[in-house]
């Protein structure tokens, strides 16, 4: 196996590397907000300069692992890693995090970090065998980081200008209700079967932002 940095001769490869995350998607991390669709991959990281790609490269050229970290402020967030699964339990996912903090320290990057959701064991137990800490719990940290256009319920009241909402146009059931994100036509459809406090200013902006018409121009 080499290591090395993506290239657009590598694409049809990796994508069908990451079809096989997308097969098996109860496995890989934050699946339902990141493998929308493979070629989203296309746009937002194998086209991004602030993305660094680098795969894991078999003898016949086939892609069989990758790592993607993103370079912002002086430090390199390691954000994905995968690793097929009969190539697994071999140091692979070892190998790429290593050469990634080589390839910041080429840059002068002074800090690395790296990603685990709670419930993936196996890369836990990896990164603590490597040396890395936990130094923050992050809620919903792949859809901030990649949907920024996704907010809370209260972050789009501040958007609308609202000071609050009735949830009742939600699933009320869910225990993450107040911390996932939503699109705006996701807010939009949950608010507008929501009930609205009656204050005039706020009436206002909901009108506003909800594009009703209630007749006062006519």
């Amino acid at each position: 196996m080499v290591l090395r940095e993506y290239t657009n001769n590598h694409f049809h490869s990796f994508i069908k590397c990451i079809k096989t995350a997308w097969d098996r998607r109860e496995d890989y991390d934050a699946v339902e907000y990141t493998l929308i669709d493979p070629f989203w991959y296309a746009d937002n990281i194998l086209n991004n300069p602030a993305v660094i790609t680098l795969i894991l490269e078999d003898q016949a050229g086939d892609v069989r692992g990758f790592m993607c970290g993103r370079v912002k402020e002086n430090k390199i967030t390691i954000m994905m890693l995968f690793v097929q699964y009969e190539y697994r339990r071999n140091g692979y996912g070892k190998m790429l995090k290593y050469k990634m903090m080589e390839t910041a320290k080429e840059m002068g990057v002074e800090k690395v970090t790296t990603l685990n959701r709670y419930d993936n064991v196996a890369s836990y137990e990896m990164n603590q065998a490597m040396g890395w800490r936990i130094v923050r719990v992050a809620e919903d940290y792949y859809r901030a980081e990649y949907y920024p256009e996704h907010k809370t319920l209260n972050q789009w009241c501040e958007v609308v200008g609202l000071l609050a909402i009735d949830p009742d146009g939600f699933d009320r059931s869910d225990p993450n209700l107040f911390v996932k994100r939503f699109s705006e036509e996701e807010f939009r459809n949950g608010a507008l079967n929501s009930t609205q406090y009656p204050d005039p200013l706020q009436i206002e902006k909901y009108n506003k932002f909800f594009n009703i018409n209630t007749g006062d121009n006519q």
